[in-house]
């Protein structure tokens, strides 16, 4: 007999099974299957890597390993954040039936977008073969990268569902403020072509910057900065408190408001 699980851990495996669901059936009447996930990333490189190579005039191999790890990282951000803004819209009819804890519909979103970024990453080996990237001790550091991104993602999803619950035109402002904040962000272009001190201030208050950096800069091959580690921490603990206070206070109304 198996031990029962307590809530906490019963609310991670729901979340994970509907997780699981969700993903299947993206690819379950697909004829290329998971392979599909890796195509339009390669085809995105394919597209994106020498055009925005040849603006900046970098090396196009080295550049590669850049763009790819950056649009992984940000797709995994993105689509996470979005797919929250609607987390108790689209479970509405379920929310209102069934005494499940709310909040599993936001871990769904975020454990389905975790799961494919984790599938998106295995592509990176034969990408650091491309890019003549060799492995580094700092590569260690990556599982803490992602830790702290998933879950600083997760807050941010408790406390955007919620908001989305109650405002209805807040999934569309969400979904142009990422959009917005992909060309502000360095993914797809290098910081060393910002120029002033300004500037990079104003790029170093960007958050998913940081958090963009300890899981890139790890699969580069380099470490993090101090102010990296330190601001993606504090984003964390910030996001947590604010989660946990739109938690504590909304949650019961979410009922009512889908």
């Amino acid at each position: 007999m198996k031990p029962a699980l307590s809530p906490g851990n019963r609310v991670i495996h729901v979340a994970y099974v509907l997780g699981m669901r969700d993903i299947k059936r993206t690819y379950q009447r697909s004829k290329l299957g998971f392979f599909r996930l890796f195509l339009t990333t390669i085809l995105s490189l394919v597209i994106i890597v020498p055009i925005f190579a040849t603006i900046q005039e970098r090396d196009l191999s080295e550049f590669l390993a850049y763009v790819a790890s950056g649009l992984l990282i940000w797709s995994f951000i993105s689509d996470a954040i979005n797919d929250s803004a609607v987390a108790y819209l689209a479970s509405a009819r379920t929310i209102r039936q069934i005494a499940i804890p709310r909040v599993t519909f936001v871990f769904q979103r975020i454990i389905r977008n975790a799961l494919m970024l984790l599938m998106s990453l295995s592509i990176f080996p034969i990408i650091m073969v491309i890019s003549k990237l060799a492995p580094t001790p700092y590569l260690l550091l990556l599982p803490i990268g992602l830790l702290i991104t998933v879950l600083c993602v997760t807050n941010i999803g408790i406390v955007i569902a919620t908001l989305g619950a109650r405002f209805r035109d807040l999934p569309a402002i969400v979904s142009a403020v990422m959009r917005v904040l992909f060309f502000l962000s360095p993914i797809i272009w290098v910081t060393e072509r910002i120029d002033g001190q300004i500037a990079h201030f104003i790029l170093g208050l960007n958050p998913f910057y940081h958090l963009l950096q300890i899981v890139r800069l790890p699969l580069l091959g380099e470490m993090p900065t101090s102010i990296n580690w330190a601001l993606s921490i504090f984003a964390l603990i910030a996001s947590s408190i604010l989660a946990y206070v739109m938690y504590r206070r909304f949650d019961s109304k979410i009922a009512y408001w889908v």
